[in-house]
């Protein structure tokens, strides 16, 4: 049960790692620049990548249970 909470959770935050970089960028850095700009490409790069990790992780967590001892 805790695997499969556990895909869940890096299921959904890979998403939207992957999907809303931006979004990620204005929670967690944002509020540190003294510029209002836009995150940077290789920023947004950077995360989309992570989202990709984090995706392989979920499928991961979501495969373990299954497999034989």
């Amino acid at each position: 049960m805790l695997y499969m909470i556990a895909a869940f959770v890096f299921l959904v935050l890979g998403l939207v790692f992957l999907l809303k970089p931006d979004l990620v960028w204005h929670i967690t850095e944002e509020w540190k620049s003294y510029s209002s700009g836009d995150p940077s490409n290789l920023y947004l790069l950077s995360v989309r990548i992570g989202g990709v990790f984090l995706l392989i992780i979920a499928v991961a967590a979501a495969i373990i249970p299954f497999l034989p001892d």
